[in-house]
């Protein structure tokens, strides 16, 4: 859907706009609520997330089980095969956009007190 939306140049207010767009009720509460909480409500052992997912998390995030649960599944996302990268960077691709719609950035530095 969400290609969708962006080819027609659909805009969204707010993220739970867009979440709501794209999965409903369920991607709002999958922000309000931790990866653990809602992989055991999924049938996930304890165990296999002791071991495999929160070892998952913590080497490619450095992130808990605490994590909200859509940051997880995302995270998780990329522990399978097949997955890509941008030569260059991945950052290219938001250039590219950038670039492609025709942005004014206004780049600013972030001054600590």
């Amino acid at each position: 859907r969400i290609y969708k939306y962006q080819a027609h140049g659909y805009a969204f207010s707010t993220v739970d706009e867009l979440l709501r767009s794209l999965g409903g009720e369920h991607f709002i509460n999958m922000t309000h609520r931790s990866v653990s909480e809602s992989l055991l409500e999924l049938g996930v052992t304890q165990r296999f997330m002791d071991d495999v997912i929160a070892s998952l998390l913590r080497a490619s995030y450095g992130q808990s089980m605490a994590i909200p649960a859509f940051a997880g599944a995302v995270a998780l996302a990329g522990a399978q095969g097949n997955m890509w990268a941008v030569e260059g960077s991945n950052k290219l691709v938001c250039a590219g956009l950038l670039k492609l719609t025709k942005a004014n950035v206004i780049e600013a530095e972030d001054r600590k007190s």
